[in-house]
């Protein structure tokens, strides 16, 4: 907390009035640029270079895409595949793909591709009629 304090005073000292931290817009153009090119050097979880060789082949243009991009780089998804698939569905390049019609609206920010357990829950809520309690095995 100390180095982004230190930046905030900077900017004050430039006579400029810092961000508000609470009220971040999350549809900042630039920041996503950020993140396309892999320029993420001390942003925590982004930085090492495997991150941002995936971020760089994603070209996130959403909040949503960087969550989905932090939930899936881990070994399971990696390894499976579902990383380029998620990639490829982002940018047209194979079709995004329902597992059933009633899934659309739960797996529309991810492709199709699940990719959170909140989506296995409501999954099983939408096909199964499971509560979210009973579906959260």
């Amino acid at each position: 907390m100390t180095l982004i304090q230190d930046t905030l005073d900077n900017i004050s000292l430039q006579g400029q009035i810092p961000p508000d931290l609470d009220n971040l817009p999350l549809t900042d153009a630039e920041t996503y640029d950020l993140y396309a090119r892999g320029d993420t050097d001390g942003v925590f979880q982004v930085e090492s270079s495997g991150m941002r060789q995936y971020l760089r082949m994603l070209r996130p243009t959403c909040f949503e895409d960087v969550i989905a991009m932090l939930a899936l780089y881990r070994p399971g998804p990696l390894g499976s595949g579902m990383v380029d698939e998620f990639i490829k569905r982002k940018h047209g390049q194979v079709p995004v793909v329902y597992p059933h019609d009633s899934l659309t609206e739960c797996l529309r920010d991810t492709y199709g591709v699940i990719v959170y357990q909140e989506q296995v829950m409501q999954i099983a809520q939408i096909i199964a009629s499971y509560t979210l309690g009973g579906a959260d095995l």
